[in-house]
């Protein structure tokens, strides 16, 4: 993870990345470095370019362990997605951006779910905020990775 922080910061000089490790042990997954690689890489460039279009410089980045698993939680602060396309946005050639196909979110969660038996969750920070009856000017997005423990032979 820390590479590809370093990576991110280097493609995104004008990001902000704040990464915390909230991990009391190491931990062991089970898969092909190069495609959990790939998996992460494509959540953190969704979450640059959010805040780019949005003009934040901001990203939260937190690795912590509950329920047999990790998490990656990653909070931009660009400016959301419309709720007209949040059911869609792991479908292919789905896609808000003008340069782009639309296949990264779809490749990742099919690679998450079929290989590793995860998910990734996608929510506006501003659901967040009135869910908890908290209103709160600031959009943007959360988005959650969940792998499993290797389970030791």
């Amino acid at each position: 993870l820390d590479n590809l922080i370093i990576l991110a910061k280097t493609r995104f000089p004008s990001q902000t990345i704040i990464f915390n490790n909230d991990l009391k042990e190491p931990f062991k997954l089970k898969g092909v470095v190069t495609e959990l690689e790939s998996i992460i890489d494509t959540l953190i460039i969704n979450c640059c370019e959010a805040n780019e279009i949005s003009g934040s410089q901001l990203l939260n980045i937190s690795i912590y362990s509950k329920n047999k698993g990790i998490y990656i939680e990653l909070i931009d602060h660009g400016n959301g997605i419309a709720e007209e396309i949040l059911d869609k946005m792991f479908k292919p050639h789905n896609t808000n951006k003008t340069n782009g196909a639309g296949m990264g979110l779809f490749i990742a969660n099919r690679l998450v779910k079929g290989r590793y038996q995860g998910s990734i969750k996608l929510s506006n920070t501003s659901e967040i905020n009135s869910n908890e009856n908290e209103r709160n000017a600031d959009k943007g997005t959360i988005t959650k990775l969940y792998l499993q423990h290797r389970k030791d032979s």
